[in-house]
């Protein structure tokens, strides 16, 4: 597959955003955008699926299940790929996250890859009337990371904001958080931030 068919299959997969939920109704101002990403696995089917399905190992299907209840825009990071849209379709591999010097390139392609699907869905600075005067407000990118501490070096200290809910848990730790989660019915979390 050629590199602008490749590009063009990852934005057909990249989720809408109804950005004309910004501002909101009663005025206030939400100017950020928050992407849930989930970590891949070793353990994978061994065949092409879809990415929110080639991943077989028992935390990363929890995770995953959280993401689709939170009704936020998700993804999977893999060392390989970067960012993988949840309906892509993708070739079972082998690949962990590089390090050293190789991570930044892998680090530069991910942001590469979130600019692209910002432009695809017109997330821009916003303008915002104060009485009188007008400022910018920056369209500020959060990235809730669900994944290993090796992707989560890989993610900081770029343009985004990176969250890690689960930081210094245990796996047994994570899996029980994800399945509390889940039974409290996931917490659902507007797309621009706050409580829905």
């Amino acid at each position: 597959m050629s590199v602008s068919a490749r590009l063009d299959a990852w934005l057909d997969a990249a989720p809408a955003v109804e950005l004309e939920r910004l501002p909101t109704p009663s005025g206030a101002w939400r100017p950020e955008l928050r992407l849930l990403v989930v970590g891949c696995g070793a353990a994978k089917r061994s065949s092409a699926c879809a990415a929110q399905d080639l991943y077989t190992g028992p935390l990363t299907r929890d995770a995953i299940g959280y993401a689709q209840a939170t009704g936020l825009p998700w993804c999977v990071v893999s060392g390989r790929h970067g960012l993988l849209w949840p309906s892509l379709v993708v070739e079972p591999y082998e690949q962990r996250i590089p390090r050293g010097e190789a991570l930044r390139g892998w680090t530069d392609r991910v942001s590469s890859q979130l600019s692209l699907w910002m432009d695809e869905i017109g997330w821009r600075p916003r303008i915002r009337r104060d009485g009188d005067r007008y400022g910018t407000l920056p369209g500020s990118v959060i990235l809730e990371v669900h994944a290993g501490s090796d992707y989560v070096r890989g993610l900081v200290d770029r343009w985004w904001s990176v969250e890690t809910p689960l930081a210094g848990l245990s796996m047994l730790q994570r899996r029980r958080w994800y399945r509390e989660a889940r039974d409290a019915g996931a917490q659902q979390v507007n797309l621009f931030g706050g409580e829905r």
